[in-house]
């Protein structure tokens, strides 16, 4: 099993300076989270005869499937520097009295009172948000879709710009802001175990969990995965099927990483 694990620079710091782009900023104070209340979450979708139903959650849900594989952190409580009301806000799951499994994700005003025609689902772990793009140093927007049907407005939900639902109109403006996964200095794949830190790696898990083969040909694994770090860069760098390091780069570490698939590899003619 590989684990992906991001970092930050370690060389030096620095601070970001962000405002918002519609207006100034309401936040105390514009750090980000810290890791210990970030944790990934989906937008989760079932097809049903009528239509799709959607959902964000950071825990998986029996019968759902995860939507284009998109990602955001959102806030696990309310417990840092940015928590406070005037910059996030709880990412309320609300759910439509007269049919199962039509969410209406919002910003309840007043905590677990959920419009007249929905009721407040508690869930595993609250999630939390921004309002406006740069507080708190969020910029992935999350935006809601709207639907017009027979029994009223139904609606999907999606991470990131481009992600658009066909037959869906998308609001104006993002639902609200959560964290990026992916833009910090560097990420890379760890063996689950099998690799440590050096002392000046400050990486962390993202979460996202990954499977290959130990040995050559395990489960039909043909393809050599290595890996490579560019000091220079900062940079981790993978090959597949080649002994050749990039330039600038060293083996760390040394030897295989794993063994992954052909593209063409079919798993049902393969004998385990």
């Amino acid at each position: 099993m590989l684990t992906l694990m991001l970092t930050t620079p370690f060389f030096i710091s620095l601070t970001i300076v962000n405002y918002s782009v519609d207006g100034l900023s309401l936040c105390p104070k514009n750090e980000k989270p810290p890791p210990t209340v970030l944790e990934l979450a989906y937008v989760y979708e079932k097809k049903t005869p009528d239509l799709t139903l959607g959902r964000i959650s950071i825990d998986s849900i029996p019968g759902y499937k995860i939507r284009n594989n998109n990602s955001v952190y959102l806030a696990t409580s309310r417990d840092h520097a940015c928590g406070g009301q005037l910059c996030t806000f709880e990412l309320a799951t609300n759910e439509n009295h007269a049919r199962d499994g039509w969410i209406f994700h919002q910003n309840n005003l007043i905590p677990r009172v959920p419009p007249i025609t929905h009721r407040y689902i508690p869930t595993a772990k609250e999630m939390y948000c921004v309002y406006r793009k740069n507080d708190c140093s969020a910029d992935v927007p999350i935006y809601r879709h709207i639907r017009v049907t027979k029994d009223g407005f139904h609606h999907l939900y999606t991470i990131g710009d481009t992600d658009l639902i066909d037959g869906y109109l998308q609001e104006r403006t993002p639902l609200c802001y959560g964290w990026n996964v992916t833009t910090r200095l560097d990420h890379k794949f760890v063996p689950e175990g099998r690799e440590m830190f050096r002392i000046f790696e400050q990486y962390r898990p993202t979460g996202e969990v990954f499977y290959c083969a130990k040995k050559f040909n395990d489960c039909g694994a043909t393809i050599t995965l290595r890996k490579y770090f560019n000091y220079f860069n900062i940079d981790t760098i993978y090959t597949a099927n080649s002994e050749t390091a990039p330039e600038d780069s060293v083996s760390y570490p040394e030897g295989v990483l794993c063994y992954i698939w052909d593209s063409a590899f079919n798993s049902q003619s393969q004998k385990v």
